[in-house]
């Protein structure tokens, strides 16, 4: 029987922490396998794994995957995996960590930014993953899976409420509708009136408010040919970190007018205008698979429609100086074909993928005057072919390679006349080679070479002609996996020699200093990783996860440096940022989580609690505003009864009230900052059927 990529199950866990990861079919190399067979430094995490420890939505992932950062800036929400990250923004520019969700690829992740009431399992890949994920997959992956439809009839409803007035309420139904057809829905609710007040008009900035509906349908044509639709709709609200308040002084707005409001308290705001951050979410994507006996097709086809509206107050005060508007109309069309099978002692995958994918940024506004309007369009397609070899007795060898051919149209001018036109198109290769050694069922090595890359990209808000070409990353690492029955250890170290990275930087010409996106510099990273968890009783397990990531700009001249005016404000500066650390790379990150399990008045008590660490960070390459370490304790407390219909649970998020900033933000206006979420607590109740 050819292995089943499209509808890969979560097992029954057996109870047991190693034995639960090993449970959960492991698709990173577009085929199925287990965690211990895939030569791939990897977190995978089931729903239960997740909420045990208070992750209540995939953007608490950072929190339990070492490596991993889940920054949210404005409306977009960047994963960063080992310091391999972007700060470019705007319309034709994604992510350069891939995000998948049931094997679509999504360029505009906003599904990052919802809490799934069906999540099945997380699967987050490290290192570039440019053979078999392709585009923008230059840090690595993260695959998520739902549940889909089942034969028997089954439900759950939870309801929740928390600090700062939040409500929740989600459900999940699935069942058969006829014979061969089975159907699901899925629906989340959330809104938080949020941690931030605007002491100018007194309402509440920081507030969220996001539901997300999902349908799937399941259709079993033959026994070798089955079909899946799903169509989803989400809307949010969520303008946090478009709150700032100023963090330094030395404010234009109080340079001009003495009376003006500004304030410098944390939690606080004082724009005058309000602060929107909202998203509208369509998509349907249709998967199928076909079992041709010496191997298995599976066809993915999506198609997501998204419209962003952002608003925010950049100089921080009551004054109108800097108010800052633009909205985003984002459409994708994807189509991907992969073929994977088994002959004799060669597993192997191949696969074509296309991107068809169109942005729009209609306007961009400041104080109401129309300066920008643009569009990038992009046109995408890639072949790949990867194979694991048995060589001799446990020695395996795997050798991969996809090309990429992608077009962009970049279209951009002012508020009236015609737009100008520019194209350019780009050609990619990507390989890997891997060799394995599996020792016996439960441990394997592996040492590999991968490389990736990011799409070239257009400069949105301060365009040019000549685009930024693709970014380039060499990665080289050595890991070793081992699991048994309560207890696994994953430990990996790697290397990585990072080119052409795309970024906003200066140089110096006849005519003075000029900004533009360019390819700049070289960089280097490498570190160490290490994952284990151990089931100290039957009722105890124990997890430590940590990454030491040394990340460092070995080439920079010309970054974005920034100096304060003396009559308020910030400039920005050309300064040389060799030798810095590489912006949103903590030396040290990682977690410590305890998960206790006993039997109480018929039911089951469990207490899980997560601490996470890490080290300082910028979000500036030029490293002038640090972002202190800092750690975040959640715990979760939970009841279920014997006949597991009803559970009741609190969860606290930063229970210890640790200060954290988000991140800093120099304007011309004002040194603004993010502050970062303090002590919360929610109570649900969860019904079964």
């Amino acid at each position: 029987m050819a292995p089943n990529l499209a509808y890969a199950q979560t097992a029954e866990s057996t109870g047991n922490e190693s034995d639960a990861n090993e449970a959960i079919v492991i698709t990173a190399e577009r085929r199925n396998s287990t965690a211990i067979e895939t030569p791939i430094t990897l977190t995978v995490l089931s729903a239960g794994q997740l909420q045990e420890t208070g992750a209540t939505g995939v953007r608490d992932l950072y929190t339990v995957t070492p490596g991993l950062r889940l920054d949210q800036f404005g409306s977009n929400i960047l994963p960063a995996i080992r310091g391999v990250s972007t700060t470019a923004s705007g319309v034709g520019v994604s992510p350069n960590v891939a995000v998948y969700l049931d094997g679509f690829y999504l360029p505009n992740p906003a599904s990052l930014n919802f809490e799934f009431p069906d999540i099945e399992n997380v699967q987050v890949l490290k290192g570039p993953q440019g053979t078999l994920f392709g585009r923008n997959a230059t840090g690595g992956a993260i695959l998520m899976k739902t549940r889909d439809p089942g034969s028997t009839p089954e439900g759950q409803a939870t309801l929740g409420y928390g600090t700062y007035d939040e409500r929740v309420a989600n459900a999940f139904v699935s069942g058969p509708l006829a014979d061969r057809l089975y159907a699901s829905v899925a629906v989340s609710y959330r809104s938080t009136d949020g941690y931030t007040r605007n002491i100018v008009t007194g309402e509440k900035d920081g507030y969220y408010e996001g539901w997300y509906i999902r349908g799937k349908l399941r259709f079993e044509a033959t026994d070798w040919l089955n079909f899946n639709l799903r169509a989803e709709h989400g809307a949010i609200d969520d303008p946090i970190t478009w709150v700032f308040r100023n963090g330094a002084g030395n404010d234009l707005a109080s340079a001009l007018n003495p009376d003006a409001i500004i304030t410098s308290e944390r939690y606080k705001s004082s724009a005058d205008i309000k602060t929107i951050g909202r998203k509208r979410l369509d998509g349907i994507y249709l998967s199928a698979d076909a079992d041709l006996g010496f191997a298995t097709l599976t066809s993915y086809t999506g198609y997501q429609d998204e419209y962003n509206v952002n608003q925010f107050d950049f100089d921080g005060s009551d004054q109108a100086l800097v108010n800052f508007r633009y909205d985003l109309d984002l459409t994708t069309f994807t189509q991907e074909l992969i073929l994977a099978g088994e002959t004799g002692s060669l597993e192997w995958s191949t696969g074509a993928f296309l991107l068809a994918k169109n942005d729009k940024m209609p306007f961009m506004r400041i104080n109401g005057a129309t300066l920008l309007r643009d569009s990038v369009k992009t046109d995408a397609y890639a072949l790949f072919a990867d194979g694991t070899y048995n060589l001799v007795s446990d020695l395996f060898v795997t050798a991969g390679i996809r090309y990429s051919h992608e077009k962009k149209t970049f279209k951009f001018g002012g508020a009236t006349g015609p737009l100008v036109s520019t194209d350019k198109t780009w050609e990619s290769w990507t390989p890997r080679f891997v060799l394995r050694y599996q020792f016996d069922n439960n441990t394997s090595a592996f040492a590999s070479y991968a490389k990736g890359f990011a799409a070239g990209i257009y400069s949105a808000f301060t365009p040019a002609l000549e685009p930024a070409d693709p970014e380039k990353l060499d990665a080289f690492e050595v890991g070793f996996k081992h699991s048994r029955s309560g207890f696994s250890i994953d430990l990996s170290t790697f290397f990585y020699k990072y080119k052409d990275m795309q970024f906003v930087s200066y140089t110096t010409t006849e005519t003075g200093v000029v900004s533009a996106l360019r390819n700049v510099g070289r960089a280097e990273t490498y570190g160490l990783e290490a994952a284990a968890s151990v089931d100290l009783t039957d009722s105890l397990t124990f997890r430590v996860n940590g990454a030491y990531t040394h990340g460092e700009y070995k080439e920079f001249p010309g970054a974005v440096g920034y100096d304060p005016v003396p009559s308020g404000g910030w400039t920005t500066v050309p300064v040389d940022a060799s030798g810095n650390q590489m912006l949103r790379t903590p030396r040290w990150s990682g977690n410590l989580a305890l998960v206790y399990k006993q039997a109480l008045a018929g039911g089951e008590l469990q207490l899980g609690t997560n601490l996470f660490l890490t080290s300082k960070i910028y979000h500036d390459p030029a490293n002038q505003f640090k972002i202190s370490g800092y750690h975040l304790l959640d715990v979760n407390v939970s009841w279920t009864t014997g006949d597991g219909n009803w559970t009741f649970a609190v969860t606290g998020k930063n229970v210890t009230d640790k200060y954290y900033i988000n991140y800093w933000d120099p304007t011309s206006a004002a040194l603004l900052v993010n502050d970062g979420i303090p002590a919360t607590v929610r109570g649900t109740i969860t019904r079964r059927f």
